[in-house]
């Protein structure tokens, strides 16, 4: 075999094949055999292959991937023998390669990843600290167009949701509406923004849920198709459409949080939190505007008689009353109890609008805490959250205060009714240390004691130690021999009613004891109503 192979070589214009282990020589002619017919026909297979794998677009690769049929691939151990003289490699058409190798399934090669969107939000997205910046934008609420401005919705925080469709995202949409009383508990509204336009923000939100549509969903929804606020806020944009982001916005119009994701209970976390700090730096602001107030107009007994009276009307029965701040509205700020009380309210809404975070029942509330403590009273845990009545229709009926022209029977009466007990009437009636009547007012005229303005326990000592004789006016009151000081009917019927008067007789003879009990029955007065967890405890 070796002296053919040797010819061979020095026979270029001849062509071998091998068939079948058989060999066949012609000269001047090629005689193809069966075999190279294959062999062909499995090359033109490999072409086809190969030009199939080279043009198919691969999203996922970032270098050629290397065909198994290239020039590279192995071939028969026969081929460098039947190469030309001088030639490096195998070219003959009658080169034998071994049966072609399965086409392994190509592996995608991980192309360049684009940034994660948290840190595209990092990037571009308005930080902490940045105020909101101006727009106006239309928004579909319910079935009507609204206007929507940065300064929409004053006095309350703002939760802007970006998302990136309203079909697609309508169980995340619903999920935040299901959260609405959540965030209203917060102070907070809640706003939507797509690159929608409003015609298609309409067309989902007035169909049906079962349909796919938001079936009128509970807040506003900017379609924002110019991509006007996006931008103002750098909120990424992936093909077209918003990326899920969030945006917490104080009533001052800070950014105060951001985030990622379509998550209700996330932004919700945050306004909890911060909500809560916010409000409790504007507490210690208001508590020095308060104090200024206080020693400008010496008005403390009338603040702590708004708070009472808005207080007052709490029923454990009915569920209704209490410190909501509905005295503000007719027809409550109408009764007779209540004369005079505007002037109060005059007083406070100048400071109250100076911090919108703060409702205005606990504006007043807190009003009457500071300035009891001024005054040389007791301090008295505050708690806030208190929600504000919004309108006449959370206004009580007349007759629910202590009227001072009766006794007793009246005063447990209206006590029981809030659920207090004979300990509470006397402790709290000890707060007619300060303050005085007006006849424009009550019917009633002169002060308890002879310092109106300092809170101690000199009323339970004057009950018990002055003689108290009937005025000759009308209404019935009651003056001691000095005629400087007075007490009213409901004053009196603390020292005839053995249960009441032995409360009478343990305050005069101790202020602390006095403080003491004062303190837990005004913090029941001002927090009856409330649901427990519902009010935080402020710490100054």
């Amino acid at each position: 075999m070796s002296g053919l192979l040797r010819w061979v070589r020095e026979h270029p214009y001849l062509s071998l094949s091998l068939a079948g282990g058989g060999v066949v020589l012609a000269g001047g002619y090629t005689f193809i055999s069966r075999a190279a017919e294959a062999d062909k026909k499995r090359r033109e297979e490999q072409k086809r292959l190969t030009d199939a794998l080279s043009a198919a677009p691969n999203a996922n690769s970032s270098a050629p991937v290397a065909s198994p049929f290239s020039s590279n691939s192995p071939v028969s151990p026969f081929s460098s023998l039947f190469a030309p003289p001088g030639s490096s490699s195998p070219s003959s058409p009658l080169t034998m390669s071994p049966p072609p190798p399965l086409v392994p399934a190509s592996r995608p090669v991980s192309a360049p990843a684009s940034p994660p969107i948290s840190e595209l939000v990092e990037a571009t997205a308005l930080n902490v600290g940045h105020s909101l910046p101006p727009f106006e934008l239309e928004a579909v609420l319910g079935d009507e167009d609204v206007d929507l401005s940065q300064n929409s919705y004053a006095g309350r925080w703002l939760v802007f949701v970006f998302y990136p469709q309203n079909w697609s995202c309508t169980k995340e949409l619903l999920d935040f509406e299901a959260h609405l009383g959540d965030y209203e508990k917060g102070n907070a509204t809640l706003i939507g923004v797509s690159t929608h336009s409003n015609l298609s923000n309409e067309s989902w939100n007035t169909r049906d849920r079962s349909n796919g549509g938001g079936g009128n969903i509970g807040f506003p929804l900017i379609g924002d198709d110019d991509m006007i606020l996006g931008k103002k806020l750098g909120v990424p944009v992936i093909e077209g459409k918003y990326a899920p982001v969030w945006f917490l916005v104080d009533p001052s119009r800070v950014i105060c949080s951001r985030g990622l994701g379509l998550k209700a209970d996330e932004p919700l976390a945050s306004l909890e939190f911060l909500s809560v700090r916010h409000t409790r730096e504007a507490f210690a602001s208001a508590k020095e505007e308060i104090i200024k107030l206080l020693k400008e107009k010496n008005c403390g007994p009338l603040l702590i008689r708004l708070a009472w009276h808005d207080a007052g009307t709490f029923s454990a029965a009915a569920g209704d009353g209490g410190s909501n701040a509905s005295l503000q509205f007719a027809p409550e700020l109408n009764h007779g109890c209540n004369r005079g009380l505007h002037i109060a309210i005059e007083l406070l809404a100048p400071l109250k609008k100076l911090f919108p975070q703060i409702s205005t029942a606990d504006f007043w509330q807190f009003a009457a805490v500071i300035a009891i403590k001024q005054m040389g009273g007791p301090h008295i845990p505050f708690s806030f959250g208190r929600r504000d009545s919004t309108g006449s229709s959370d206004c009580t009926s007349d007759g629910r205060l202590p009227d001072g022209a009766k006794g007793a029977d009246h005063l447990r009466e209206v006590f029981h009714r809030m659920g207090m007990n004979d300990r509470d009437i006397v402790a709290l009636s000890g707060a007619h240390t300060v303050g005085r009547t007006h006849p424009e007012r009550s019917g009633f005229e002169g002060a308890w004691t002879d310092s109106s303005q300092t809170f101690d326990n000199v009323y339970f000592k004057d009950l018990l130690e002055k003689k108290w004789t009937e005025r000759s006016t009308q209404p019935l009151q009651y003056e001691d021999e000095s005629k400087s000081v007075m007490m009213l009917p409901s004053d009196l019927a603390l020292l005839s009613d053995s249960k009441f008067n032995q409360h009478v007789q343990r305050y005069a003879r101790s202020q602390e004891t006095w403080f003491r009990d004062f303190t837990a029955s005004f913090r029941k007065l001002q927090n009856q109503g409330h649901h427990v967890g519902a009010l935080k405890l402020l710490s100054l």
